[in-house]
């Protein structure tokens, strides 16, 4: 070995390279200056490699970096012999080195092959920063919509305490109960309607707080729960643990898992024995109301049609009595029987009304389909007042209404009255038009007479009702009454706007 080695540095067989043609100093000393500033460098890139490899553990690929290291050194070693060379002449040993750094260029070659492939594969740092950026607006994302979750679950959370409050301090009894009927949750005013304590109840079957004669509710109840079908809110009888019993309204919902599927039934039963009760009263009393106003009605028409008669001969006598007696009794005399003329015919007008006013409710005959223009025509020919004031009346296009004839008339009749006697001083002008709204028709009657303050609007259409002395304008009272009631009787509304001086204006409706 040692003789090998010594061979490699035997100088013997051949000369220094400065002694090998014709060196100048320049030309000498830039290969050898060169050379071992080469060395230096290729020394130094293997320590700064190992550096970074060792700093470094998980770098991809370590292997070429140790194989690039020593093929690197091998290089710089070569030129380091081939500066020596000047003065030694070891060829045998440079020839060694070249031959080293030729085995480990290849085996860096070889070992490159499978490597550049995945190296490839490798991201660059644009592609990674991409990827970073992605990966960060992706967390981002996860991270809003975690946020998200949270908030949603918080108000998840505060939504079933708030719900679960609001459970426990209804008065309706809230009870769970699973498909077998088995009670699963009760509430506090179950305890204050059934008597049972939530520990005293929970686990047993529903079926307690049922009459046994009424039993098959439940069966037909669990039925439409579990095959997902409607239940309408029932009206029932309820069992207490007292054992009495009481009316119910019942109100039954189907409970879903998470997945959709049923797994029980919520119940809400209310007691309703109070109301029922007091509907029950309510009925009794409107029968009776009822029955009192029907007999009113039949008194106020047998009481008109009775007075009918004596009246008539109260009037008629009177009248006698003024014609016969008039030149042979003095002025005061004269005066007390104008005066009984007067109420005489006065108590008629207002008999007469009265029974108008009771035939409204008791006429039964069918609405047919009437021309409202030939209504208001007819009312118009069959008034002599209206030649006689003067009044200009129009209307135009009014339209087709089912109603009674008669009563119908009698509305136009007595609103278009009602114009004329409380006409001002200024010709009488009456406009009588008809609007559709909905599925009714407006009707309005204008007048420009000495109308009325509005504070008095809904007074004029009660019975009796005024606005004005017997002496100033002639009139029972009963005209404005008595359209009311019809009207409201065929199911509208009448209702007047006026201003003093200015005129009125009166409304009522009808089923279009």
């Amino acid at each position: 070995m040692w003789e090998l080695i010594s061979k490699l540095f035997d100088t013997s067989d051949f000369p220094a390279r400065w002694h090998c043609g014709h060196w100048t100093s320049l030309h000498g000393w830039i290969h050898i200056i060169s050379d071992f500033a080469i060395w230096g460098a290729y020394a130094a890139i293997p320590i700064i490699l190992y550096y970074f490899i060792s700093k470094k553990r998980d770098v991809p690929f370590s292997f070429i970096f140790i194989l690039f290291g020593g093929f690197i050194l091998s290089c710089g070693t070569g030129h380091l012999v081939e500066a020596i060379i000047f003065w030694h002449p070891w060829y045998r040993f440079s020839a060694l080195i070249k031959f080293a750094t030729a085995v480990i260029s290849w085996a860096t070659i070889f070992a490159l092959i499978p490597v550049i492939p995945k190296a490839l594969e490798l991201k660059s740092p644009l592609e990674l920063e991409k990827i970073v950026k992605e990966r960060t607006s992706e967390l981002e994302r996860i991270n809003e919509n975690l946020a998200i979750e949270v908030v949603q679950r918080k108000e998840a959370e505060e939504e079933q305490v708030q719900l679960a409050a609001l459970v426990n301090s209804s008065y309706d009894a809230i009870i769970r109960k699973d498909l077998n009927s088995v009670i699963q949750s009760w509430n506090y005013g179950a305890e204050k309607i059934f008597g049972y304590t939530a520990k005293e109840i929970i686990g047993k079957s529903i079926t307690v707080l049922i009459p046994p004669d009424l039993l098959n509710e439940e069966v037909d109840i669990m039925r439409k729960v579990k095959s997902g079908g409607p239940i309408e809110t029932f009206e029932s009888k309820r069992l207490r643990k007292d054992g009495s019993t009481f009316d119910a309204s019942i109100t039954i919902s189907p409970i879903n898992d998470t997945n959709g599927n049923i797994i029980g039934a919520s119940k809400i039963a209310r007691d309703i024995t109070k109301q029922k009760q007091m509907k029950k009263d309510l009925s009794e009393a409107m029968e009776k109301v009822k029955q009192s106003n029907q007999e009113l009605e039949m008194f106020a028409y047998v009481a008109s049609h009775d007075l009918q008669e004596p009246l008539r001969m109260v009037a008629s006598f009177t009248k006698l009595l003024e014609e016969k007696y008039k030149d042979k009794l003095d002025e005061k005399a004269n005066k007390y029987i104008a005066f009984s003329v007067n109420g005489a015919k006065r108590m008629q007008e207002l008999i007469n009304s009265l029974l108008d006013y009771s035939r409204i409710q008791r006429a039964d005959t069918e609405p047919e389909e009437l021309d409202c223009n030939e209504i208001v025509n007819e009312v118009i020919l069959n008034m002599s007042n209206i030649k006689e004031t003067g009044v200009k009346i129009n209307y135009l296009e009014l339209p087709k209404v089912y109603s009674n004839k008669i009563q119908l008339s009698q509305v136009f009749q007595n609103l278009i009255s009602n114009a004329i006697k409380y006409r001002s001083s200024r010709p009488l002008v009456i406009d009588i038009s008809a609007k559709k709204e909905k599925d009714k028709w407006l009707f309005a009657i204008k007048d420009n007479g000495i109308g009325f303050d509005q504070e008095h609007a809904e007074r004029i259409f009660e019975l009796f009702e005024r606005l004005h002395s017997t002496k100033s304008y002639e009139g029972t009272g009963m005209g404005l009454a008595i359209c009311k009631k019809i009207i409201e009787k065929q199911g509208g509304g009448i209702w007047a706007e006026s201003e003093a001086d200015k005129g009125s204006t009166f409304y009522f409706t009808l089923p279009a």
